[in-house]
């Protein structure tokens, strides 16, 4: 089960130069991962010795602090109404928080660091990708949705639940039961660290330590235009902010 913790002490209000009081939150080590809950009252933090902490963003204060037995949390998500977080840990663990409880579900699975996931609500499916090369869809109850998803042959990074990058600098396409629809998307000549939908789900954009960002065609994988250039380093990962449909 989860340690569930109100902690007073992680608590903090500091000012600005014109008095705005401002909440912080505190980890003890590098900070992974942030998420909004869809209600955009709360904001998650992941960090790297395993603890979650909770900002209510209307009191402008940390409420909460969720602890797991695992070492680096490296992805959070919320469910659609706020009352779960989903992690992926460094020790090839997905945890579900009840977020009133603090109790914690376990779901096994990667053999080593989980990097990436996504959270499909209408389907009650998590996807989420790992250093052991594969992907994985299983159930909010734990169960598999489908077979472990293969086709990476390096760490897979970044998962969109139908879209997955990773260290073999490839981007794949598949459908809900995780077959492929299309050949793998090549193009980047470094490693994929992100995929993220356009809301209608019809255009795939991926970003590279190639220092480019690539759109693509969903129902065929072709390129949309040249490269999108402009980053000096690796065009780091910024957490999709749309999820996609069930088309």
């Amino acid at each position: 089960m989860g340690k569930w913790l109100r902690r007073r002490d992680l608590s903090s209000q500091e000012s600005n130069s014109n008095g705005i009081r401002r909440a912080t939150v505190r980890h003890t080590t590098t900070v992974r991962s942030v998420a909004f809950s869809p209600d955009g009252k709360l904001l998650a933090t992941g960090g790297g010795e395993g603890a979650i902490n909770i900002l209510d963003l209307v009191n402008r204060r940390p409420t909460a602090q969720l602890i797991s037995p695992y070492n680096t949390v490296y992805d959070v998500e919320f469910s659609s109404r706020s009352e779960t977080i989903v992690a992926a840990t460094g020790e090839g663990m997905v945890c579900i928080f009840d977020i009133a409880s603090g109790s914690r579900i376990d779901i096994p699975g990667h053999t080593q660091w989980v990097y990436d996931l996504a959270l499909h609500e209408g389907r009650g499916v998590i996807a989420n990708g790992g250093h052991d090369n594969a992907v994985r869809l299983r159930y909010l109850d734990g169960h598999d949705f489908c077979r472990p998803v293969l086709g990476h042959s390096e760490s897979v990074i970044s998962v969109a639940f139908r879209a997955s990058g990773g260290h073999d600098n490839a981007v794949r396409l598949r459908y809900l039961d995780g077959h492929d629809f299309c050949r793998p998307v090549l193009g980047h000549s470094e490693s994929v660290i992100s995929v993220a939908f356009r809301q209608d789900g019809e255009l795939l954009a991926s970003a590279s330590e190639d220092k480019t960002v690539r759109l693509w065609r969903v129902d065929s994988g072709s390129p949309v235009g040249p490269p999108l250039i402009g980053h000096t380093l690796g065009a780091f990962r910024q957490w999709p902010l749309v999820r996609v449909a069930d088309s």
